[in-house]
């Protein structure tokens, strides 16, 4: 495992390719994809729900609806989300620039959509992590961020960061370029789909304040 510490946030990266299911830090498995993570992130069943076909990004999987399998209801949506729309712009500006990520070289990469069963998989993981107090990306039932993204519909071909403590969007998203693992997650040229989504801890007995958990896959 990967890890990077700074006084109040975590960020963790895992990798894994669909040919050679080449795994670096942390678990995974099915037919490939890459998870990256910064700070814990809640963890619950994931609901699947339809992928809009085109047009903006709905916003199923932004508020704890798109949690329903939580464990229980400690957790409350974060607002630094504004709109899915919002996410989408954030990582395809990223991604519109080419980059070094810790050694490797990403070219520009094509814009994502987004999706709502991603999404769905990536607020149910936040409000687990919330609401169970862990950060990792295999929650304490052994699932892994592969095996969530299917229960929700979507499939394996998967990647996903985590992180938690991060007060804003704009600087979760900076603690993830600036970590290797997680920066090569966001310019991965073969993924076509992306959501984000956070969650708050109800009550003052989780370790962090906040959780995030950014999804990518390619179908």
């Amino acid at each position: 495992m990967n890890l990077k510490r700074n006084p109040s946030t975590y960020l963790l990266s895992c990798a894994c390719t669909a040919l050679s299911l080449f795994l670096v830090a942390c678990g995974g498995g099915g037919d490939g994809g890459v998870a990256s993570s910064a700070s814990p992130s809640p963890n619950a069943g994931n609901a699947a729900s339809a992928s809009p076909a085109s047009g903006a990004p709905s916003t199923a999987g932004m508020s704890p609806a798109g949690a329903s399998a939580a464990t229980n209801s400690n957790f409350v949506s974060c607002t630094q989300i504004k709109s899915p729309q919002e996410a989408l712009n954030a990582v395809n500006a990223a991604r519109a620039v080419a980059r070094n990520c810790g050694s490797t070289f990403f070219p520009a990469a094509p814009a994502l959509q987004w999706n709502d069963q991603l999404a769905n998989a990536a607020l149910a993981h936040s409000a687990d992590m919330a609401t169970r107090n862990y950060f990792s990306h295999t929650n304490p039932d052994g699932l892994s961020p592969f095996d969530r993204t299917e229960k929700a519909g979507y499939g394996r071909y998967t990647g996903e960061n985590i992180a938690a403590g991060y007060g804003t969007m704009d600087a979760v998203m900076q603690g993830w370029l600036s970590s290797s693992g997680h920066c090569a997650n966001i310019m991965r040229a073969s993924y076509k789909d992306f959501a984000l989504a956070c969650a708050v801890p109800a009550s003052g007995a989780a370790a962090y304040n906040i959780y995030w958990t950014q999804n990518f896959g390619a179908k």
